[in-house]
């Protein structure tokens, strides 16, 4: 007999899956453009993507990594308005991802990680906080550094390193603080899209779409 999966799951392991494809062709973009030593770089996507639907996207594919760890909680607060940033939704989620997956680590098998979004000025601020095992200050000063890594037996520190450059291109800044025993705090700003009456990137369409199915 066929299993019929929950919508819900179903949507989440759609999302999943379009993400890893998407990671896997700018990767190939990426390889693409700088075979036999060409310096040309992909332009970088102007038009608008959605922080709130990004985020909910991101945080129900956690949530439902966790669902075998009653005791880890993953949540989300965002504004009652939607909030648009110019980026590739590709490059977001992975980052998104990415830090979630430190947070998941930090917490182990007991603990809270809260996404948040909210607007400073013209900015944008998402964070994300966990109430797991810190990080000492000696690795913080270096943790954004490449190679920098904590905890993790085989992390090279990577996926941060590769975070700090790509919010950095995109004209923001992540700010990380961390307490031993206390918890970590991820914050990332990225300017605010002005340009809200563009066409919203075909990868949001998507994901409404597959939401609505």
């Amino acid at each position: 007999a066929q299993v019929q999966l929950d919508p819900t799951v179903k949507g989440v392991l759609n999302h999943s899956a379009q993400r890893i494809s998407d990671i896997a062709n700018d990767v190939i973009s990426q390889y693409t453009a700088t075979t036999n030593g060409s310096e040309y770089r992909v332009p970088i996507q102007k038009l608008p993507m959605s922080v709130d639907l990004a985020l909910n996207e991101m945080v129900a594919e956690k949530s439902l990594m966790c669902r075998q760890m009653p005791q880890v909680s993953v949540q989300t607060k965002l504004n009652a308005e939607d909030t648009f940033i110019e980026m590739q939704v590709s490059d977001f989620k992975r980052i998104i991802s990415n830090l979630i997956d430190n947070a998941l680590y930090a917490v182990s098998d007991r603990g809270s990680i809260d996404v948040n979004c909210t607007r400073i000025a013209n900015e944008c601020c998402i964070s994300i906080v966990d109430n797991g095992s810190g990080i000492s200050e000696a690795v913080l000063k270096t943790i954004l550094e490449k190679g920098g890594s904590f905890g993790k037996p085989n992390g090279k520190g990577l996926g941060l390193q590769w975070a700090k450059k790509t919010i950095e291109k995109h004209n923001g800044r992540i700010l990380i603080s961390s307490k031993e025993g206390v918890g970590t705090a991820v914050r990332i700003f990225l300017p605010m899209s002005m340009n809200r009456n563009a066409k919203v990137q075909t990868g949001v369409q998507l994901s409404l779409a597959a939401n609505e199915a």
